[in-house]
């Protein structure tokens, strides 16, 4: 699953992208260079049931964007670059051909 795919995915539970899982965590004290990845996760899990890498992908947003954590240049175009990346298409697999039915006489 692509990096966008997770985000597309949170969108479609909840309804919320990025900027609106910020704004909650700011009323709720979680933004700032001192929140941790644990902090973040663990609040997307119990309010918004989201899994373990739903929620780290978001936690990787708010530290690109300089909302929690402290983030490298290098880790902020890294995930830059991941959100950025076009959609990976999973090839369709072929479905073998179905044999002719025997006729029984």
């Amino acid at each position: 699953m692509s990096f966008q795919a997770y985000l597309d995915n949170i969108k479609a539970k909840t309804g919320k992208g990025p900027d609106d899982f910020h704004a909650a965590a700011k009323k709720k004290g979680l933004t700032g260079p001192d929140i941790k990845a644990t902090q973040i996760t663990d609040w997307l899990k119990q309010d918004y049931e989201l899994g373990h890498g739903h929620a780290m992908a978001l936690f990787a947003v708010f530290k690109q964007k300089g909302w929690a954590g402290t983030a490298t240049a290098d880790a902020k175009a890294k995930i830059a670059a991941r959100i950025a990346a076009p959609k990976a298409k999973t090839p369709v697999k072929a479905k073998p051909a179905k044999k002719p039915a025997v006729k029984k006489t």
